[in-house]
């Protein structure tokens, strides 16, 4: 249970990053001078939120997911040729 919780909060932790490096436009959502959290998700369970919960670093709780808008940007860029 430790492994699969330490390997989830760096996989967890390099997927924000890597919204950042992408400069998704969602990134840090609800923080000031950021954008709202967008859909009807709780904001926690986003890579883009700015605060990390113990969803981040553990194996309890629903997996995150990026934002619809963010999703389409990530796919566009990662899987088109």
């Amino acid at each position: 249970r430790l492994w699969s919780s330490v390997g989830k909060g760096t996989g967890n932790t390099m997927a924000h990053e890597i919204g950042h490096q992408f400069n998704l436009p969602d990134m840090h959502c609800d923080s000031a001078g950021a954008p709202p959290c967008p859909g009807n998700v709780s904001h926690d369970l986003l890579y883009e939120y700015y605060l990390q919960t113990a969803f981040s670093y553990t194996d309890i709780g629903p997996p995150l997911q990026w934002t619809a808008n963010d999703a389409a940007i990530l796919t566009q860029k990662l899987l088109t040729k």
